[in-house]
């Protein structure tokens, strides 16, 4: 895994998957010349680019390799949304074409190839409607559903507070305490450290415990 975090803005962190020279593109919300440069000095092959989710700080440089982007089906109008009316509120010009950018849609549980091994599309609804992770070997990819001692908001236009506290109940007790997890904003944690500290977490921990229903998948 390669971290390569914005350096301005809105300081997301973008990452590379790679295995035996191919990679995908985790979040990449800026600096699309970094990524490129990264990518050409080691010589990987990009497979395509994933998203956690499709707000205005993950995908501004989604353009920066002519390869699919993979997105969940249901945050797709999302991303939309955001490319419509976030570069305007920021007085900024698009950095991309919409119609330029192909999209695959995600649903469910799903594996995309990488190497000899799979990146697992793990989906988690809650800061968006859409939100999904990505699992690969024992590393989680979070965006902004997970973060260190904390969680994402949940306050924007399609966040859902009763699936969140579902979505991060699953993630810290039905995942092993040993993984890795790898947010959009800030440090490095693991699922032990946050099942001790995440400040949401331990709030929501003891209400009723219930399942993710298949319409969220």
């Amino acid at each position: 895994m390669i971290s390569l975090p914005s350096e301005g803005g809105f300081q997301c962190n973008c990452y590379l998957l790679e295995e035996n020279g191919e990679c995908y593109v985790v979040d990449p919300g800026a600096d699309r010349e970094k990524i490129r440069s990264e990518v050409a000095k080691r010589k990987l092959m990009v497979k395509g680019i994933l998203l956690t989710h499709g707000h205005l700080d993950h995908i501004g440089a989604i353009d920066c390799f002519k390869v699919p982007v993979y997105i969940h089906r249901k945050e797709l109008p999302v991303l939309c949304d955001s490319y419509r009316k976030g570069f305007l509120a920021m007085g900024a010009e698009p950095p991309f074409k919409l119609p330029d950018i192909r999209f695959v849609a995600l649903q469910g549980e799903r594996e995309l190839p990488l190497g000899r091994s799979k990146v697992l599309v793990v989906p988690t609804p809650g800061h968006s409607v859409g939100c999904v992770c990505f699992r690969y070997g024992k590393q989680l990819y979070t965006g902004d559903t997970l973060l260190k001692g904390t969680v994402g908001r949940w306050d924007y236009a399609t966040g859902d507070l009763p699936r969140f506290k579902k979505t991060i109940k699953h993630m810290l007790e039905d995942f092993e305490p040993e993984l890795e997890v790898y947010p959009g904003h800030g440090a490095a944690t693991t699922i032990a450290a946050e099942r001790e500290s995440n400040t949401f977490y331990n709030e929501w921990k003891d209400t009723e415990q219930q399942n993710l229903t298949e319409d969220e998948a």
